[in-house]
């Protein structure tokens, strides 16, 4: 699915992106508007995961588990009119509500 003209040129709230659910993968809200994001190829792929596992086992090796959680390509609110989805984020499992609302499995049964 691309996006239509309309849709790149209209501004939207984060709450408004948030709920559309249709969207095309890696696009992103930046200042009202939605963006499109280029495609994530192999290598990338391959360094996000590696720095993910690195960052889950110096976290468990810190005894940091039970405050931190890693959780991969969330969709993050900044604003009100912006929300980004980075490769891997790193929270505070007490404000992992911001969180949990995009990436459920990070708080689930299989937490990290």
């Amino acid at each position: 699915m691309s996006l239509s003209a309309d849709l790149l040129a209209r501004r939207f709230t984060f709450a408004e992106y948030a709920a559309m659910g249709q969207l095309p993968k890696h696009v992103e809200l930046l200042d009202g508007r939605l963006s499109p994001m280029s495609p994530r190829g192999d290598p990338h792929t391959l360094v996000s995961s590696a720095v993910q596992t690195a960052l889950v086992r110096v976290i468990i090796a810190s005894g940091l588990d039970e405050e931190l959680v890693v959780v991969s390509e969330p969709t993050l609110r900044l604003s009100h009119k912006t929300g980004v989805e980075p490769d891997i984020a790193l929270t505070d499992r007490s404000r992992g509500t911001r969180v949990r609302r995009f990436c459920p499995r990070a708080f689930g049964s299989s937490s990290r």
